[in-house]
């Protein structure tokens, strides 16, 4: 999984809906509760791998012209974990599907802010589109 650290986390299994765990204490919680059969078996919670965008780029060897994000809300942590990759050019292009409609558009902005301030150009900054449920974010590298 691709967020701001390295490590492990808690991955919701939800098939097409899967996703990294934002409330890793809560996922715990639920994973204890569905074992002690005191809540109903709805979702499930794996431990995996986490890594960041740089050291991915890094592992890659060479620059990315696109990345392509639909992460459920991890948006901020994934461009969090990419600090390097956007500072040296090694992305040339963001495109990010960002799910802020429920925190008030805060997380598409917030995003916009980091993409900008690491020198990338806004391409395209819909934050509430009428086609589907995400805002759209596209950011270019510019050249130094």
């Amino acid at each position: 999984g691709l967020t701001s650290s390295e490590g492990h986390s808690a991955f919701d299994d939800r098939g097409y809906s899967s996703r990294l765990a934002s409330d890793v204490a809560g996922a715990r919680r639920k994973g204890l509760l569905q074992k002690l059969g005191l809540r109903r078996k709805q979702d499930r919670f794996l431990s995996i791998p986490t890594i960041t965008l740089d050291t991915l780029v890094r592992r890659i060897g060479h620059s990315i012209d696109l990345v392509q994000m639909d992460v459920q809300g991890l948006e901020l942590e994934v461009l969090k974990g990419a600090t390097e990759s956007m500072k040296t050019g090694a992305v040339q292009t963001f495109l990010i599907g960002t799910h802020g409609r429920a925190r008030g558009l805060t997380l598409h902005a917030d995003c916009q802010r980091l993409l900008g301030a690491n020198g990338y150009r806004i391409e395209i900054d819909l934050p509430d589109t009428k086609e589907q449920p995400d805002g759209i974010l596209v950011g270019t590298n510019l050249p130094a």
